[in-house]
């Protein structure tokens, strides 16, 4: 192998680096975009869910999704008496409490009645 032919060789290995450190570089960028994406959201989440649980009352939709349920899933454990809830005078819907929030967090379900 005569030596211009290794040095072209070499050239285009370095190039060929180069090309791959571009690369990674740029996948490596893109991953930490993509990752403090998501930590806005979930930090835009949380704090709507806290604004939401310092208040004194929750409607069934807030409850279901501070507890990670589905709102008809909630509305059918308050009919049967399985999560604290009370009914509002003006238009008849469930409404739970941020404390009953704190008890199904901390202790589950209350049993089934019968």
């Amino acid at each position: 192998m005569s030596q211009d032919h290794a040095e072209n060789a070499a050239q285009s290995v370095i190039e060929r680096l180069d090309r791959l450190d571009a690369l990674v570089g740029q996948r490596l960028v893109q991953l930490v975009v993509e990752r403090t994406n998501r930590l806005e959201e979930r930090v835009h989440e949380l704090s709507g869910h806290l604004r939401i649980q310092n208040r004194r009352h929750l409607s069934v939709k807030e409850f279901a999704q501070l507890a990670g349920l589905s709102a008809w899933y909630v509305r059918n454990l308050c009919l049967s008496g399985r999560l604290v809830a009370s009914k509002r005078a003006n238009d008849r819907k469930w409404v739970l409490t941020a404390q009953e929030l704190d008890r199904y967090r901390r202790d589950g379900l209350l049993p089934a009645k019968g």
